[in-house]
C-alpha cells in the first residue's frame, strides 16, 4: 500500500510507479519541506525563522554557483578559445569548442592560420617569399615597387603585413650581400627587384621562418645543408659543419640578420611564438658530412607544448583516463538532474491545498513510535516558488555541464585533470555544504526525520516497472555523449591544435605547409639548381646593364620560388559560350582540308628532292663511265691528299682551342673566392662539351646512318643541318668518291 501524496486516502498502486520524494541534506530538499510545514504556523504569525533561513540559503546557493560559473565561463572557456585563437585562426563553423567565424581579413593574430586542413605558421612577411605570381601582377620577371603598392590592399588583408615593407626587406636582404653578388642599378635605388634576386634572398628569408638558433639542429637533421656541404658551392653555407651552423645562427639568432631587416611583425610572430611553445628540451644527434664523413655531435630541439599536445592527441590511454574523469563529473550533474525532474515532477502530481480543507500537514503518532509529520498537499504559491527554482537550478547546471566538460577537456596533464574535476564536484555539491554547515545539527534532524512524499510516475509504463535497466540505459546514454563529446572535441579541436603547433614551434608535422614545401627535396634543388641559375642570370644582368638594357628584358629560368603562370592567372575570364554542332563540323572540315593540302605539298616537295637527287646521281654516273681508269686514280689520290690536309687543319685547330680553353680556366681559377658559386653551372657545361673533332670516315658514316642529332653542351640541344655539312671541303670531296665508288661497283 503506497499513499499518494501522503493523504489519508490509500489508493492501490504498483511501487515501480510511484516516486519518492524524501527529504536530503540540501539546501533545495529544505525549502520544498519547509513551506508546507511552516504554513500552518505562519498564517497568525507570518513568515517564521525557518523559511527566512531556507530561501537565504537556497538564494546564497544559487548567488555562489552563479558567480563561480561567471568565473570560470570567464577564465576557462572564453580566454581558453582566446588562447586557441592566438594559434590558429577560428574554424569556420562555431560549434561547442570553437570560436566564433573569423573575418574577411587576416588579422595577423595567430601563428597559424588553416585552409583545408592545411597549416602555414610562417611569419607574414616570409610567407610572401613563395608566392612570387602574387607579387609580379604584370608577369615581367621583375617586381617593380609600384607593383607593391598597387597590391597592397589587397596582399595586406590577405598575409596581414605590408608588400611594400617586404619589398624594402628584399633591397635589404641583397645589399647586405653585395660581397658575394652584383648588385643592379634599379635594385641599389629600390625600384625593382628581377626574379633572379629574389630566388637569391628567397633563401635566407626562408630560413628565418625556423624562428630560433636552436633550430639549426633540427635543419642539420633534416637534410637542409647536405646539398651545399657535398658540392661546395654556396659560400654563404661554407663546406664545413660549422660553416653551415655558423651561418644558421647568423640569422636566427637574438638580434641577428633576420631580427634586423625583418619588419616588426616578425618580431610579434616570434615572441608568440616562443610563448606558445613553452620550455624546450634537447637530444643527442650525431651529424655525419655527407661528403668526407666528418661527425658531429648537435642537441635537436623539442618543445613542451608540442609533446603534450601531440601525446594528448595520440594516446589512447590519455584519451581513456580523460573520458573516465569526465564521465566522473557528469554523474554529479546527472544526479542533479534527476533531482530537479523529480521537483518538476511534485510540481505537477501533488494534490492541491484546496482538496483537504485545511489539512495540508498532519502528525501521526503510532504506538511506541515517534511522531511523525506528514505532508498531504501544497498550495500553488509554494508550487510556483518549487517551479521557479528548478528552473534556476536547471539552467545553471546545464552551464554548469558546458563550462566543466570545456574546462576538462583543455587539460592535457594527468594530475591537473583529476584535481580538475574535484574542484567541480565540489562546487556542485554547494547546496549540501550550506545545509550541513549552517544549519543547526536539531533542525537538520527534525527536517530528515519528516515523512517521505509520494507522486505517480508519468512516461512509459514498462520502464518505470523496470527502475534497474532505465539506470542502465541513463547511464549508457551518459557514456555515449561523453564518447562523442570527446570524438568531435578530438577532430575538430584536438588534432587541428596539435598539428598547429608542431607546425608553429618545429616546422613539421604532415599538416604544415612550410615543412611538405621546404623539405630536404626543396633544399637540394635551391642549392643545386636555383642559385647556380640565379647568379647566372645575375652575371647577365650585369652585362645588359653595362650595354642600358633594362633589367626586364633579361629573363630567368623558373624556379621553386618564382614558378611559371599561366596568362591568365591575374584575371579569370567567363568562359566563352561554345559554337553550335554546325559550326563545329565546318571548322573541322576546314582543318581536314588544310591537312590534305599540306600533305599534298609535302609529297610533291619529296618528289622533286628524290628527281634532283636521282639526276646528280646519273651525271656522276655518267662522268665516272667518260673517264678513264687513270683519271679515276688521279682524283682519288687528290681528294684523300686533301681530306689529310684538312684533318691536320682541324687537329692543329683543336690544340689551339685547348690551350685557349687551359688559360680561360687557369684566369677564371684565379677570380676572386666570392663569385664561385656560378662556377660549379660553368664547369659542368665544360664538361659536357664534345671536343671539336676532325670530319673524317665516322662523320660521314654518321651522316649517313639515322642519328643526326648533336648533343652538345649546357641546356641547348643543337643540331647540324645538312646543309652545313655540305657546304665543308671534306665532306663534299667524301661524298663524291663514295657515290663514285657506288657506281663503278
Amino acid at each position: 500500500m503506497i499513499r499518494k501524496g501522503s493523504t489519508a486516502d490509500y489508493v492501490e498502486l504498483d511501487p515501480c510507479e510511484v516516486c519518492k520524494i524524501q527529504p536530503m541534506d540540501n539546501v533545495y530538499s529544505f525549502l520544498m519541506f519547509t513551506l508546507p510545514l511552516e504554513s500552518k504556523a505562519s498564517k497568525d504569525k507570518g513568515m517564521t525563522s525557518k523559511t527566512c533561513v531556507a530561501y537565504l540559503l537556497v538564494f546564497a546557493t544559487l548567488f555562489i554557483k552563479c558567480v563561480l560559473l561567471y568565473a570560470l565561463f570567464e577564465a576557462v572557456v572564453l580566454e581558453g578559445l582566446s588562447w586557441q585563437n592566438s594559434i590558429m585562426q577560428p574554424l569556420e563553423m562555431p560549434g561547442l569548442f570553437l570560436a566564433a567565424p573569423q573575418d574577411n581579413c587576416n588579422t595577423g593574430e595567430s601563428l597559424c592560420s588553416g585552409t583545408n586542413g592545411t597549416f602555414t605558421c610562417a611569419p607574414p612577411s616570409v610567407q610572401l617569399a613563395g608566392r612570387w605570381n602574387d607579387l609580379d601582377t604584370d608577369n615581367d620577371g621583375v617586381w617593380t615597387r609600384d607593383e607593391a603598392m598597387e597590391s597592397q590592399a589587397t596582399l595586406q588583408c590577405k598575409f596581414a603585413v605590408d608588400p611594400v615593407e617586404v619589398f624594402d626587406v628584399f633591397v635589404n636582404f641583397l645589399l647586405a650581400r653585395e660581397t658575394n653578388i652584383w648588385i643592379h642599378p634599379d635594385l641599389r635605388s629600390s625600384t625593382g627587384i628581377h626574379q633572379s634576386y629574389f630566388t637569391y634572398a628567397a633563401g635566407d628569408l626562408i630560413m628565418c621562418g625556423y624562428r630560433t638558433q636552436q633550430m639549426c639542429a633540427n635543419l642539420l637533421e633534416r637534410g637542409v645543408f647536405d646539398a651545399p656541404l657535398k658540392e661546395g658551392n654556396a659560400p654563404r653555407v661554407g663546406k664545413t659543419i660549422a660553416s653551415a651552423l655558423k651561418y644558421c645562427r647568423e640569422l636566427l639568432s637574438e638580434g641577428g640578420i633576420c631580427e634586423q631587416n625583418l619588419p616588426s611583425t616578425y618580431a610579434v610572430w616570434k615572441a608568440g611564438a616562443e610563448r606558445q611553445c613553452r620550455a624546450p628540451s634537447y637530444e643527442k644527434y650525431v651529424y655525419h658530412h655527407p661528403s668526407n664523413g666528418h661527425s658531429k655531435s648537435v642537441l635537436t630541439v623539442d618543445y613542451e607544448a608540442t609533446k603534450t599536445f601531440r601525446m594528448a592527441s595520440s594516446s589512447t590511454l590519455f584519451f581513456l583516463y580523460r573520458g573516465i574523469i569526465i564521465v566522473l563529473f557528469l554523474l554529479a550533474m546527472y544526479s542533479e538532474l534527476r533531482h530537479i525532474g523529480k521537483s518538476i515532477l511534485w510540481v505537477f502530481m501533488f494534490p492541491e491545498a484546496a482538496q483537504f480543507q485545511g489539512q495540508e500537514v498532519v502528525e501521526e503518532t503510532e504506538p511506541g513510535q515517534q511522531a511523525t509529520t506528514k505532508i498531504q498537499s501544497i498550495t500553488d504559491k509554494h508550487r510556483n516558488i518549487i517551479f521557479g527554482i528548478a528552473a534556476l537550478r536547471f539552467i545553471v547546471v546545464c552551464v554548469f555541464i558546458i563550462v566543466g566538460v570545456t574546462f576538462l577537456m583543455r587539460d592535457t596533464d594527468w594530475v591537473t585533470l583529476l584535481l580538475n574535476c574535484v574542484a567541480l564536484v565540489f562546487i556542485s555539491e554547494v547546496a549540501s555544504v550550506l545545509f550541513k554547515r549552517v544549519m543547526d545539527t536539531q533542525d537538520q534532524e527534525d527536517f530528515l526525520s519528516t515523512e517521505p512524499m509520494y507522486v505517480q510516475l508519468m512516461g512509459w509504463q514498462w520502464i518505470n516497472h523496470a527502475p534497474s535497466l532505465r539506470d542502465l540505459g541513463g547511464f549508457a546514454c551518459l557514456c555515449l555523449i561523453v564518447f562523442l563529446v570527446t570524438q568531435v572535441h578530438l577532430y575538430e579541436v584536438g588534432y587541428p591544435l596539435s598539428q598547429a603547433m608542431e607546425c608553429a614551434c618545429l616546422s613539421s608535422g604532415s599538416q604544415c605547409r612550410e615543412a611538405q614545401t621546404f623539405d630536404h627535396h626543396f633544399w637540394d634543388r635551391y642549392w643545386t639548381g636555383d642559385l647556380p641559375d640565379a647568379l647566372e642570370t645575375i652575371e647577365k644582368l650585369k652585362g645588359a646593364a653595362a650595354t642600358g638594357r633594362p633589367m626586364r628584358d633579361i629573363t630567368a629560368d623558373a624556379s621553386q620560388m618564382t614558378p611559371r603562370r599561366q596568362d591568365n592567372y591575374q584575371e579569370l575570364k567567363p568562359p566563352e559560350k561554345s559554337p553550335p554542332p554546325r559550326a563545329l563540323s565546318e571548322r573541322a572540315r576546314e582543318r581536314a582540308a588544310q591537312a590534305r593540302e599540306r600533305g599534298t605539298q609535302a609529297r610533291e616537295r619529296a618528289r622533286a628532292r628524290a628527281g634532283e637527287s636521282k639526276d646528280k646521281v646519273e651525271e656522276l654516273a655518267g662522268r665516272a663511265k667518260a673517264m678513264g681508269k687513270g683519271e679515276w686514280d688521279n682524283i682519288r689520290s687528290k681528294a684523300l691528299a686533301k681530306k689529310s690536309r684538312g684533318q691536320e687543319e682541324e687537329n692543329e685547330e683543336e690544340e689551339l682551342g685547348e690551350s685557349m680553353k687551359v688559360d680561360k680556366e687557369q684566369k677564371e681559377e684565379e677570380d676572386d673566392s666570392d663569385k664561385q658559386e656560378a662556377n660549379p653551372a660553368r664547369r659542368r657545361r665544360e664538361k659536357q662539351a664534345p671536343s671539336g673533332g676532325s670530319i673524317g670516315d665516322k662523320s660521314i658514316s654518321w651522316y649517313l646512318s639515322e642519328k643526326r642529332s648533336f648533343e652538345a653542351g649546357g641546356r641547348v640541344r643543337r643540331r647540324r643541318s645538312k646543309e652545313t655539312l655540305l657546304n665543308k671541303p671534306a665532306v663534299k670531296s667524301e661524298l663524291d668518291m663514295n657515290l663514285l665508288q657506288r657506281v663503278s661497283l
